[in-house]
């Protein structure tokens, strides 16, 4: 069967592909702009000098520096936490036989998809009762926000995986957990690699859980940081804001860029048939 190529031959195909990469942009043309320009408004113009003050501000101020390192914390380990229990977790979804078992998977992937809004006084409520207040509530909210996506997925990759691997590690003397380390996770890597990333870029853009269970300032992460920093002192530096709205987007950028042999094939969620 042949493919036959759409040609855009319209000039007026062009003009709205054009108009539409434009306005996609324009918000980050403004930021580079913005952040290059010492003089910087809220008008979208060429700076008239160009300096990089802006962002060394945004690197020696300790608020600012904090937040960043705040975030990569928050984040990380959120990510990190999601990958190892999700990789121990999706094993009996997939292996075993138990009560409810799919009724348990799809009630959490449920909880997920509503709003966290709609149980955020709950949860408020539950980390003052424990005292998890701060940075191991909000770690502990969003691990328990991103389970559900990376469980469903590593099940997924497990069940494309033949029982007869496990079998032959068995008879080599491993037991589950072994086998699960050792043989399936190597198999499951560009899944594994996804479940990490996508629970790093929400937690990392994430506002209100940080902004309502973190109550001291210094855990604020990046997020927090920049809403509370608009106006602080009566007025808005546009280039400092927009110098430090470019950092706060730079990690989940190098992150994606530095992982992305294995983006395509996780999310596609292809496994060993």
């Amino acid at each position: 069967m042949s493919h036959k190529k759409i040609s855009l031959k319209l000039p007026g195909s062009y003009i709205i592909l054009i108009a539409v990469v434009l306005f996609a942009l324009s918000p980050f043309t403004w930021l580079i702009f913005a952040s290059l320009d010492p003089h910087a408004t809220a008008e979208f113009k060429l700076p008239d000098e160009v300096t990089l003050e802006q962002f060394a501000l945004v690197f020696t101020t300790g608020d600012s520096a904090r937040a960043t390192i705040n975030s990569v914390i928050i984040a990380s380990v959120s990510a990190t936490l999601v990958l190892v229990i999700t990789i121990f977790a999706a094993y009996p979804f997939s292996r075993m036989r138990f009560f409810c078992r799919d009724g348990i998977l799809w009630g959490l992937v449920i909880i997920r998809v509503i709003p966290f809004s709609a149980f955020a006084l709950p949860l408020f409520l539950l980390c003052v009762k424990f005292g998890w207040l701060n940075l191991i509530g909000a770690v502990m909210a969003l691990t328990m926000l991103n389970l559900p996506f990376g469980l469903l997925l590593l099940k997924g990759y497990y069940d494309t995986i033949p029982l007869s691997y496990e079998e032959a590690a068995w008879v080599d003397g491993a037991g589950r957990l072994k086998t699960v380390f050792k043989v399936l996770f190597p198999m499951c890597l560009p899944g594994a690699v996804v479940v990490w990333f996508m629970t790093f870029t929400n937690a990392w853009n994430e506002f209100m859980i940080p902004f309502i269970l973190l109550r001291n300032p210094s855990y604020y992460p990046l997020a927090v940081y920049l809403f509370n920093s608009i106006g602080l002192h009566g007025a808005v530096n546009y280039g400092f804001m927009a110098s430090l709205s470019i950092v706060y987007a730079i990690p989940p950028i190098l992150a994606f860029v530095l992982l992305r042999k294995y983006m395509v094939t996780g999310l596609a969620g292809v496994g060993i048939k």
